[in-house]
């Protein structure tokens, strides 16, 4: 059987862990298996023969994306050969029933049963290690990295409004056993530096349970002392092209990698003797019609003198919880237990200022297990007022500055995970507060730092302040040094101050519904919001 992946063409941080399961399912049966970000060429479609074609999806506002290269894949195949899953895919199930065809299979929720894609071993395909090797059958490179990818744990003993966690998976339990996938990985695909873990809380295990978790992760490196130490890359390069086949995407993809290795290892130092030896074969594989069959058969020369001078230094591993540990379920039995492994950076989630003090609380625990570096969550058009915002922004830059410790602060924006835009906008917020938020994030990379002379000069010094550069021209947030230099940002503030509360009010409401205004003092401050930046 051949079996195309396909992950439509947006842009995203991690791999298709989904289809990289599915794809260990189909290998182990001996079918061959292909991976495509976006959508193929016809000619190349045909040509593949493929017998199955599955399609992943992520968040609900990449939907027509989705759907668009879903039509492009019924277009050139059989609908019944096609199977679409993932996340957008359980969550708007019945939007798409109505927008396919009838013949597409749809797959909800976790793919723990092979029988839901017609096979009878009743295999948890969830629970299988991810196949790294599809990757290389796209140039696309994913943000998160070469990392190990895994969960230990699936669902969450929370039930949070905002969350798609328990409607995609309602059951808290322990999953994969990650010592098994672990070394799968290492010895299919050479060991990796860091582990990153996407359970959606690891704190709802109970104490004992955490503890056995930790302690396979321990036993695979991840304790505070064991370093990593690098493979010479020629070895995993040619680790994978002797599993790939000659002369296909993924095997040309890895060679031209190794090639670009190897014509940049030339202009590092070496001794006379081994520079002449190595200009010599770079110039002979210059000439090669079949490099791989020339590299294949120097292999010995490039290694004594690329394993010569690689002199790797040991490396510090560390564990990322990715999705978060949930400050209301830290202890310090728990945090104990953590303690252990080399979680970095601690990430701790502060979804309202409601959990100030469980927040804190958390924190502090953290900090007296050793913990230095922290990067939270902090979500916002939800509930919450931009006062509430600011003030657990604040507090972070409080906290980093009396422990003498990091804090990163990610605001994430909410937005209902039945929506298929990213539009809505929250009770307490309004599109004009919600854009000029956005341009102060563009600013720093959607980081808020812990260095107070940033953050009070980006997001004021106080609330009041803060609601000002909400509501300033955002030319003027975007280029805030620019428009203070040309005094405009101070005419600006005197139109602004001279209004009213009702002025303001039908200021910000006239910038959100982008039209002009009656009134003749918003009229002129409204001139301010057309100026650009002369560049």
């Amino acid at each position: 059987m051949n079996v195309l992946l396909v992950e439509p063409n947006y842009k995203n941080k991690y791999p298709p862990m989904g289809l990289m399961k599915i794809s260990t399912y189909h290998k182990r049966r001996g079918d061959s298996v292909c991976f495509y970000k976006g959508v193929m060429e016809e000619s190349a479609f045909i040509k593949g023969a493929y017998d199955r074609v599955y399609i992943t999806s992520m968040f609900t506002f990449h939907y027509d994306i989705t759907v668009k290269t879903l039509n492009a894949y019924q277009e050139m195949s059989s609908p019944n050969k096609i199977f679409i899953g993932g996340i957008m895919a359980s969550l708007m199930k019945d939007r798409l029933i109505v927008e396919v065809d009838e013949e597409v299979t749809i797959l909800t929720g976790l793919l723990i049963d092979s029988e839901a894609i017609g096979f009878d071993d009743h295999t948890n395909i969830d629970v299988l290690p991810l196949d790294y090797s599809i990757l290389d059958d796209t140039s696309f490179k994913y943000g998160a990295g070469d990392n190990y990818f895994a969960y230990v744990s699936r669902g969450c003993t929370n039930k949070c409004m905002f969350c798609a966690v328990p409607i995609l998976e309602p059951e808290f339990c322990l999953t994969n056993h990650i010592v098994e996938q672990i070394a799968t990985i290492i010895s299919e695909f050479g060991e990796k530096q860091n582990l990153l873990l996407l359970d959606n809380n690891i704190l709802s295990f109970s104490p004992s349970e955490l503890k056995t978790v930790i302690n396979d992760i321990k036993s695979l490196g991840f304790d505070k002392n064991t370093k990593f130490y690098p493979e010479l890359p020629l070895i995993g390069y040619m680790r994978k092209l002797y599993l790939y086949e000659k002369d296909t995407p993924r095997h040309n993809n890895v060679l031209a990698e190794l090639l670009d290795y190897l014509h940049e290892k030339q202009n590092t130092k070496k001794s006379k003797n081994y520079q002449a030896k190595y200009s010599q074969l770079i110039f002979s594989l210059s000439t090669q019609e079949d490099k791989f069959a020339f590299i294949l058969q120097n292999y010995d020369a490039f290694h004594e003198i690329l394993g010569y001078y690689h002199k790797p230094v040991g490396r510090r591993r560390a564990v990322d919880f990715n999705q978060g540990i949930d400050a209301r379920q830290l202890t310090e039995e728990k945090m104990a237990i953590l303690a252990q492994i080399p979680i970095e950076p601690f990430r701790l989630a502060f979804d309202a200022i409601r959990y100030k003090d469980i927040y804190i609380r958390a924190v502090n625990i953290a900090i007296k297990y050793g913990i230095k570096q922290f990067s939270n969550y902090i979500l916002f058009n939800f509930e919450d007022t931009p006062d509430d915002l600011w003030k657990r922004l604040q507090i972070n830059i409080e906290l980093a500055k009396e422990n003498n410790i990091k804090i990163f602060s990610f605001p994430m924006k909410y937005a209902p995970v039945d929506r298929t835009d990213r539009t809505f906008v929250g009770k307490y917020w309004n599109r004009y507060y919600l854009s000029n938020l956005s341009a102060i994030l563009n600013v720093t990379k959607g980081i808020v730092a812990d260095g107070e002379s940033f953050f009070y000069k980006a997001f004021g010094k106080d609330i009041g302040e803060f609601y000002e550069i909400l509501s300033m021209p955002r030319e003027f947030v975007t280029y805030r040094s620019y428009f203070e230099a040309t005094g405009q940002a101070d005419e600006w503030k005197k139109c602004f101050y001279s209004l009213s509360p009702l002025d303001k009010n039908e200021l910000i409401n006239a910038l959100c519904e982008k039209r002009e205004s009656a009134n003749k003092k918003v009229a002129k401050t409204l001139q301010f919001y057309k100026i650009k930046k002369n560049t």
